[in-house]
């Protein structure tokens, strides 16, 4: 949509209209907020169609939430897609954002600067505060809910805002809740939110700025009063960065009441605060898609087969009957020891059972290919792997992981690239303004810091490396019998140093060049030391002989 807001005519406090004409800002923001609504609309029923089957407790999109707690679930048979969707969730979780390990690194662009000392110390002291950070905060709860949306609907949106105590707080809003627009590169650079406030929390919230509809309804104490609110970011194009206020920061952030068309609060922020993730994506397509999406025919026949499996087991274990025409009081009673009634000189029929002769195996059969289908579908058998290693070989771990990984890269890709990213560059950025950051020292200025992902999703992906050092490695050892020379071509120290950074091995476990180099020396010494010793020695000992060899001569003589 490009940028959204034309700060020439307004001040700090909103517009400069005056209540009785038209408030153009606010206008344009809730026109562009209609449209992009306007634009999700056919999104809305396929959501609600994944929710249904993986999080039913969310699934009120097109269908309205009566009262707290009310369940949607009625028609679901079989908990598998809800299960399956938790799995991705807590894989992702468990292996690509684990709070119990570092699954970044912080590093420089110009990988010869990585060596130095001062750097290694102050990037790992930046790593450790930006992980104390997120992980004293609400991060850990709020991503693990972006990641079941990501699994069920395949968009997930998380916002993170400045706080006096935690420093930085997270808040994971649904899709629904909101409207986005992509820039020319098709990354989301605007976020559009209609909330609603009391009147009361409005007023407490902006004063007398916060509208007239929220001012009439303090003045008429109906404090509890609903009023609609429109928050609007995205780029600011005019600005004055010279100055350090909220209204020339780099993104534009606009509260309107939605009624009146009129901004309340203007704002700004210093980095994109909103980080929409999409699972996977179109081309042109602004929402993304999720195995929840893909998997929805599956999902549906699920549910019928396994109504079906139900009905069929509730006829045999309680069957249907064949009752006479005539000769039997009605109604006729089937609980359990129960007691029907002939009527005295009528004969008939018995009542008997209807055999139905379904074939509940067969079903059955058909169910556990239909859920294997969707949990692999959910990449839960990757997330098994992972997890399990004790009856595979590491060869066989290397490789169904490698498998699996072809399918679920692009989606880490992106993970990384529209949320990780986002949220280490914002907090890090939050951090160095608080000065909670250590001095950098010189030698970083202007240079450019780098994340790299050491999780075991992130490791994952890069297994393929060791797998091809590992089977040149086995051919240059088959070729050894033959042609002692040829480890000459391996350069062992880049072996190491390969590895370790594929395994997400901490470099300070890992020697550097020139320690290595310096200890090679000391051996090298110690070594010709040893050999020069052992050479006097001989030396010796060949003299002595020599001595001992001319004096027995003398003697013979």
């Amino acid at each position: 949509m490009g940028d959204i807001t034309d700060t020439s005519s307004f001040s700090a406090s909103g517009s400069t209209a005056g209540e009785g004409t038209v408030d153009p800002l606010g206008s344009k923001l809730v026109r562009a907020y209609e449209k992009l609504k306007h634009e999700r609309v056919n999104w809305e029923q396929v959501w609600q169609e994944a929710l249904e089957q993986t999080m039913p407790q969310s699934a009120f999109i097109t269908k309205r939430r009566n009262v707290e707690g009310e369940r949607i679930d009625e028609r679901i048979f079989d908990s598998t897609p809800k299960r399956a969707n938790q799995v991705l969730a807590a894989g992702f979780h468990g292996n690509l954002t684990n709070p119990s390990t570092r699954w970044f690194r912080l590093r420089l662009q110009d990988q010869a600067l990585n060596d130095f000392p001062e750097v290694r110390v102050w990037l790992s002291d930046a790593e450790r505060k930006i992980l104390n950070v997120l992980n004293a905060s609400n991060f850990n709860q709020q991503i693990h809910q972006a990641y079941l949306d990501l699994g069920s609907i395949g968009t997930s949106i998380m916002f993170e805002q400045e706080d006096p105590i935690e420093i930085v707080r997270f808040q994971t809003i649904q899709a629904i809740e909101g409207v986005i627009d992509e820039d020319h590169r098709g990354r989301v650079d605007t976020f559009m939110r209609k909330y609603t406030l009391s009147a009361r929390q409005a007023f407490q919230r902006w004063g007398e700025s916060a509208g007239k509809a929220t001012l009439e309804a303090m003045k008429a104490e109906k404090f509890n009063n609903k009023i609609e609110f429109l928050h609007a970011v995205g780029p600011r194009a005019e600005r004055d960065p010279g100055k350090n206020n909220s209204q020339n920061m780099p993104w534009a952030s606009d509260h309107v009441d939605f009624k009146s068309k009129r901004v309340i609060d203007r704002g700004g922020f210093e980095e994109f605060p909103f980080f929409v993730t999409r699972f996977s994506k179109v081309s042109n397509d602004k929402y993304g898609y999720s195995p929840g999406i893909v998997m929805l025919p599956d999902m549906k026949m699920l549910q019928a087969v396994t109504k079906t499996i139900i009905r069929a087991a509730q006829k045999i274990v309680d069957p249907p009957l064949m009752v006479p025409h005539e000769g039997f009081l009605l109604p006729l009673v089937t609980v359990p020891g129960g007691l029907n009634w002939r009527i005295q000189g009528q004969a008939g029929d018995d009542i008997k059972p209807l055999e139905t002769k379904g074939n509940i195996p067969v079903g059955r059969d058909i169910q556990n290919d239909i859920r294997s289908q969707i949990t692999q579908g959910f990449f839960n058998d990757l997330f098994a792997t992972l997890a399990d290693r004790r009856n595979m070989t590491a060869t066989e771990v290397t490789e169904r992981i490698t498998e699996k990984m072809l399918l679920l890269g692009p989606t880490l890709g992106r993970l990384q690239s529209e949320m990780l990213d986002p949220i280490i560059d914002r907090t890090f950025a939050i951090l160095l303004r608080r000065g909670i950051l250590a001095d950098a020292p010189e030698i970083l200025f202007d240079r450019q810091i780098l994340v790299e992902y050491v999780s075991p999703l992130a490791l994952a992906q890069r297994r393929e490396e060791v797998a091809g050092i590992n089977n040149l490695l086995a051919l240059v050892a088959g070729m050894q019998p033959f042609k002692p020379d040829v480890v000459d071509k391996i350069n062992a120290d880049e072996v190491i140093d390969v590895a370790g950074d594929v395994f997400g091995v901490q470099p300070s476990v890992i020697v550097d060049d020139e320690a290595v180099a310096e200890i090679r020396e000391q051996r090298a010494l110690q070594q010709a030391a040893a050999q020069a010793a052992e050479a006097l020695t001989l030396s010796a000992d060949v003299t002595k002989t020599e001595s001992e060899t001319a004096k027995n001569l003398a003697v013979a003589q």
